[in-house]
């Protein structure tokens, strides 16, 4: 499977988490299995609490998995320490640094951009030349269309 499109989504460090548990509810709730991608078991930690209560109207299922564990998930959304891929799912939301070669394994990904973070927004703008180089679909979505458009941005299929 190779992937439709890259989401480059302008964000600050401090909104990203909630932003990014904004993603995962919506993909939840159009039946789209999910993996997240964090660096670190306290990341994957964190991110499995704030899951729980970011919002008070929706709960999204999910669970934490390390490489080598048991794989048979019967959770719509999971959370990797690490990049490995898992069969039967279809969307990829970055928390961390993920190479395109891994991204193109899924039919939609979702990159942020950190605009108040120099090392990550250059980060950004090579994975985005990178995506021009292989022929990744890639759409940009600004900081101020999140709100204003969320989620009419996103094209599922």
């Amino acid at each position: 499977m190779s992937t439709r499109s890259v989401y480059f989504i302008e964000t600050t460090s401090s909104k990203q988490r909630h932003l990014l548990c904004r993603v995962v509810e919506f993909f939840y709730e159009a039946r789209r299995k999910t993996q997240v991608v964090v660096d670190s078991s306290t990341g994957a930690r964190n991110l499995d609490q704030l899951l729980w209560t970011f919002s008070e109207e929706s709960f999204v299922p999910h669970r934490i998995l390390t490489a080598g564990a048991d794989q048979e998930l019967v959770e719509p959304v999971v959370i990797t320490v690490g990049s490995f891929p898992l069969d039967g799912f279809d969307h990829l939301v970055c928390d961390s640094s993920v190479e395109l070669d891994f991204m193109k394994r899924y039919r939609l990904a979702v990159h942020f951009v950190f605009k108040d973070d120099v090392d990550r927004k250059q980060e950004s703008r090579l994975l985005w030349l990178a995506c021009g180089e292989k022929n990744v679909g890639r759409f940009h979505i600004p900081h101020d269309v999140v709100d204003r458009e969320w989620p009419d941005f996103f094209k599922l299929t």
